[in-house]
């Protein structure tokens, strides 16, 4: 996706006008075509709007496979190079706007100001169901280091950098806890996984 995207800042000249979109569409999913210069068909990359700058109306987009960039939404919807993609269903659209009403625009750029990023999970870790459990920072609402439960994050929304959940909401993935939960060990298999030594020490 980066490669197309670099491609494009180098080939824009002019500073568009305000964008049509702002902090709304913040948690949204899109498809970009990200194609290189010259390739005659679209190469469609998923990714969710996470940020928004309200100095030049871009958008920062997280992609699916870890790449990010930023973009003027309505310049890229205008060129039908940007699709967005809908919840699927009313109750993850529901989830997902209730995630994102505490989310407020970025101030201009200058002294003290900040980007707009997804919260950090630390010493986070997987559960059985396919959830989250970490310490979370820089989530609105919520002291940092508070221990959360994430919604459902589905195996196409998981990459090494970063997660989005069912409900649309980005989390970038910090320090994964260093030991898994205490959880009771039973049988051969489950004692050899959590086991720092082998079961059998080969003789002398």
């Amino acid at each position: 996706a980066v490669l197309g995207l670099r491609q494009r800042r180098g080939q824009a000249h002019a500073q568009p006008g305000p964008s049509r979109y702002s902090v709304e569409v913040v948690g949204r999913r899109v498809q970009i075509d990200c194609r290189v210069a010259g390739a005659s068909c679209a190469v469609w990359y998923l990714g969710t709007v996470v940020a928004h700058r309200v100095l030049d109306g871009r958008h920062f987009i997280l992609f699916d496979d870890g790449d990010d960039g930023w973009l003027q939404l309505d310049v890229e919807e205008d060129a039908e190079r940007m699709r967005w993609v809908e919840p699927k269903t009313r109750a993850a659209r529901a989830a997902m706007d209730e995630e994102h009403t505490s989310t407020t625009a970025v101030g201009p750029v200058g002294k003290g100001a900040t980007q707009q990023l997804p919260p950090t999970l630390c010493d986070w870790h997987w559960k059985a169901d396919g959830r989250l459990t970490g310490r979370v920072y820089g989530k609105a609402g919520l002291k940092d280091g508070t221990l959360i439960t994430t919604s459902a994050v589905p195996r196409s929304q998981r990459t090494h950098t970063h997660v989005v959940t069912e409900s649309g909401t980005a989390y970038l993935l910090g320090q994964s806890a260093q030991e898994p939960p205490e959880e009771p060990v039973r049988g051969v298999v489950a004692q050899m996984k959590y086991s720092r030594e082998p079961l059998v020490r080969g003789f002398s």
